[in-house]
């Protein structure tokens, strides 16, 4: 494992593997004497999507942002940072680089790499609407009420990920994305690790 500092915003939508990824760098980092912080989604993200409902604009939303910028500046000297989403899940409701970018410079100043977990387009039925993990709160039921049919919540999640793909190509920040099909979280914190 590398001594260097690690930074890592892990972005992707449900079932691919956020928060498998982020207990398996936690695991590491730990059993190498590594302190740091992770910020969960519940920190960056909260409800977002509901919120949405009673304040559409963008700016009603970054004081979320601003709270955790200010709260990673007073951490960076602790040996990992690790972010469960954030500006790049902000794009998907609202595409415009702009309103972004200063968040994107600054963490990219930090040394975060922007992590994508992925996966090919046939694999979301199975990994995001019928997430197992989910399946007890009634994620499928919901998201298909939601959407309307299961067609159309499965084409939310391809949609929504196609966003972060292209928001992958606007960043600042080093990009990595993994394909997590094989759900090796191993090795992929391995790699994170490694690199």
């Amino acid at each position: 494992m590398s001594e260097i500092k690690k930074r890592w915003l892990i972005e992707g939508v449900a079932g691919t593997g956020k928060s498998s990824l982020i207990a398996q760098l936690k695991a590491q980092l730990k059993s190498a004497s590594r302190k740091g912080k992770v910020f969960d989604e519940g920190q960056t993200f909260g409800e977002l999507l509901e919120e949405l409902k009673t304040h559409p604009s963008p700016e009603a939303h970054f004081w979320r942002m601003e709270q955790v910028m200010q709260a990673l500046a007073g951490s960076l000297n602790l040996d990992y940072l690790i972010l469960e989403r954030f500006h790049p899940s902000y794009y998907v409701q609202f595409p415009l680089a702009e309103h972004f970018s200063r968040f994107d410079r600054q963490l990219a100043a930090w040394g975060f790499e922007f992590v994508l977990l992925d996966l090919p387009d046939q694999a979301f039925a199975e990994r995001s609407l019928y997430c197992p993990e989910r399946e007890a709160e009634g994620w499928s039921a919901g998201n298909i009420a939601w959407y309307g049919s299961e067609q159309k919540a499965i084409e939310a999640f391809q949609n929504s990920q196609a966003r972060r793909r292209e928001y992958a190509n606007l960043s600042k920040m080093k990009v990595r994305i993994l394909d997590t099909s094989a759900q090796n979280w191993l090795i992929y914190a391995k790699d994170l690790l490694d690199a």
